[in-house]
């Protein structure tokens, strides 16, 4: 039995707050625990990320960014209240109890205060919140340049973060929540860009990991961690770097999947005259507001047309959610509402093929975007002990 599935074994808290003390606890054990937040608020993203908790028994962790979710709508156009009314309901209609879901964000020494504020209006016996700090948060979508890797955290900067959160919190009243800070923001040396990954490298991380602070008991969260390999995921938990944020990879597994369809979509005979348009008025709408994408993809006109489809940054996620495109989504699963070609899956969409063939996946378009997502998040949650199976 290896040490990932027995780790598994353990009962999962009937409370989100509770698996995420549970997972800071096994992990300064020793354990391979860890726990990954779908930083994304794409609603494919989401039902897959709800599918995998549901298959895994775990707890599904849901951290939207500012930009996705935001008092003024975000690029997504909901505020955080009704992001989170919108998770209960996906939720609750897949079959997984809200109670299940945890969402995240960072907060300061004056948000935490607003958060204890409110948690004293809560009804007794509602769990107490919990906090992750920290300042170093990357660039959203992966580094501008493709240069040399990020370095990691410095000891003097880490101890200094904490000295000071920890003045702010007492300053503010706030011994008790400060005994409740489980996760702390770092870098521990990986990152990616439009066309390069950098790996972890347990090495130049060792000095920052030998200095993890014994009170209050926390883990590290690592962001950008996508597009790590599973044997550098699972190096990332060991090292307590116990809360991975996943994002981009998995709006990518979306383009990769919705790609394929309409290739898919394009050879049926039946579709020759009425095939959809996806990827081109994608491409249109890019251009068209080129605010998400031009700051960051550099070069000539062919170098940013072929980083606008398949740069790992995947700049392209902003623009699902825009009306045209959505119309050529909805387009492309009317015209595969049937069972897919077999012979064009094998060619187009192996890995979905195989699940199909062994009897794991229904043969429809929404599936096989499911499956093609749950990929990573399996990937995931594997490192963090937590894969069913």
């Amino acid at each position: 039995m290896s040490a990932t599935s027995s780790v598994r074994q353990e009962a999962v808290p009937s409370q989100p707050s509770e698996f995420l003390r549970d997972v800071v606890k096994q992990n300064r054990q020793g354990k391979p625990a860890g726990t990954y937040a779908v930083c994304s608020a794409h609603p494919a993203v989401l039902d897959a990320a709800i599918s995998q908790s549901l298959a895994d028994g775990a707890v599904l962790h849901v951290e939207s960014t500012s930009s996705q979710v935001n008092q003024f709508g975000g690029y997504t156009g909901t505020n955080p209240a009704q992001f989170a009314a919108q998770m209960r309901r996906t939720a609750e209609k897949a079959g997984l109890p809200f109670e299940r879901v945890l969402l995240g964000a960072e907060r300061t020494a004056a948000l935490c205060k607003i958060a204890e504020d409110s948690f004293a209006s809560l009804p007794s016996g509602s769990p107490q919140p919990l906090y992750v700090i920290g300042t170093e948060v990357p660039i959203p979508g992966g580094e501008v340049a493709e240069g040399e890797p990020p370095a990691p955290t410095r000891i003097e900067d880490l101890k200094f973060s904490l000295n000071a959160f920890q003045t702010a919190f007492k300053a503010l009243g706030l011994a008790s929540a400060w005994e409740r800070i489980i996760g702390m923001v770092v870098q521990p040396g990986v990152e990616f860009g439009d066309s390069s990954i950098f790996e972890y490298d347990r090495k130049k991380a060792a000095s920052l990991v030998a200095v993890l602070p014994s009170t209050p008991e926390l883990v590290f969260e690592a962001h950008s961690t996508d597009y790590q390999t599973p044997s550098g995921l699972l190096q990332l938990v060991q090292d307590h770097f116990a809360i991975l944020k996943v994002g981009p990879w998995l709006t990518l597994a979306y383009r990769e999947a919705i790609f394929a369809l309409g290739l898919i979509e394009r050879e049926m005979p039946e579709h020759k005259t009425d095939a959809s348009h996806v990827r081109e008025v994608l491409e249109a709408e890019m251009l068209r507001n080129p605010a998400n994408w031009r700051p960051y993809y550099h070069g000539d006109e062919d170098q940013q047309k072929f980083a606008r489809a398949f740069s790992l940054s995947d700049r392209c996620r902003y623009y699902w959610p825009q009306a045209p495109v959505q119309q050529e989504i909805e387009r492309l699963m009317h015209n595969l509402g049937g069972p897919l070609p077999l012979a064009l899956l094998s060619q187009y969409l192996p890995s979905e093929y195989d699940a199909i063939r062994e009897g794991r996946l229904p043969n429809s378009a929404p599936a096989v975007v499911r499956h093609h997502i749950q990929r990573v998040l399996r990937v995931y949650a594997q490192a963090c002990g937590v894969l069913a199976g």
